[in-house]
């Protein structure tokens, strides 16, 4: 009921603040083309084994700093990943009116230009809210008491598409080398789309803890998974048109990276889509 009631008001202000909480248009997209004059040909991959095949699911948790309810929300993702090892991928977005700094308390900066163009795709735009795989429309919200069997759902359908992926981190250069090879497991109508994500783990900050008690202010509170930005833009690119079964797409990128990320601690979400619903294929992620 706590939960609800936060979500009520939360809807509430989201409504009354308008413009500051969301961006206007979508992201531009963003275009790392693969240096291979320095590093040279990209790598080739084989066809996915059955192991590669295996069906992933994406929890978008909706989350912010002065959201008493968020770490717990976190901590019920993060129990969900544990009961299904290597087949989740968790994604901490920080955005909406609960998630920006308000120059007191508040200092943390995770918001990102991603983050607002996905919290602006919600039905109901608060926190904390998630989607599971975005299913079966980009827009479905749901409580943190629902993700549990979302999941159990996705991860009972059929694998539609294998992601490989290498992702290597220069740090002479300050740039990743990312290179992504989607192989579809079944035919699709209409067009499948791919978005490189960066998410970064072990950043400390104050956080509202209504786990901990009513008010209290956690100020060196550990956030995983935050989304940092994307190599191609928050909507990515388009990969397939109408595929068929076995049909294969390579991508490959050379990011600049941003200094501020600390590279050990973040980790590459690669997510094919339906770009007609948002619907998520699969996903695949790897550490730096």
């Amino acid at each position: 009921m706590n939960i609800i009631r936060l979500c009520t008001l939360n809807f509430l202000v989201a409504c009354f603040l308008g413009s500051c909480d969301h961006i206007d248009a979508p992201v531009i997209e963003q275009t790392s083309a693969y240096d291979e004059e320095t590093y040279g040909p990209a790598p080739s991959f084989e066809n996915a084994t059955t192991a590669q095949q295996i069906k992933r699911v994406l929890i978008e948790d909706f989350t912010g700093q002065q959201c008493g309810n968020c770490p717990a929300a976190a901590v019920e993702a993060e129990a969900i990943s544990s009961a299904n090892p290597g087949r989740i991928d968790i994604l901490a977005i920080h955005s909406g009116s609960l998630a920006v700094s308000n120059g007191g308390h508040y200092t943390n900066e995770f918001e990102s230009e991603e983050g607002d163009a996905f919290f602006d795709e919600l039905f109901i735009p608060v926190n904390p809210i998630g989607r599971v795989n975005r299913a079966p429309v980009r827009g479905e919200s749901l409580l943190p008491a629902q993700w549990a069997q979302k999941v159990s759902e996705q991860l009972a359908l059929d694998s539609e598409a294998a992601i490989q992926m290498i992702a290597e981190f220069d740090s002479e250069k300050q740039k990743v080398n990312i290179h992504v090879f989607s192989e579809m497991l079944s035919s699709f109508e209409g067009k499948v789309k791919m978005t490189v994500l960066v998410a970064e783990n072990k950043l400390e900050g104050p956080q509202l803890n209504y786990s901990v008690g009513p008010k209290f202010i956690d100020e060196e509170y550990e956030f995983e998974d935050v989304l940092r930005g994307s190599v191609n833009g928050a909507f990515g690119v388009t990969v397939f048109e109408d595929p068929s079964i076995g049909d294969t797409a390579q991508r490959d990128y050379t990011y600049s990276w941003n200094s501020s990320w600390i590279a050990t601690n973040c980790s590459i979400l690669v997510v094919l889509y339906d770009d007609e619903t948002g619907r998520i294929l699969n996903c695949q992620s790897a550490h730096l």
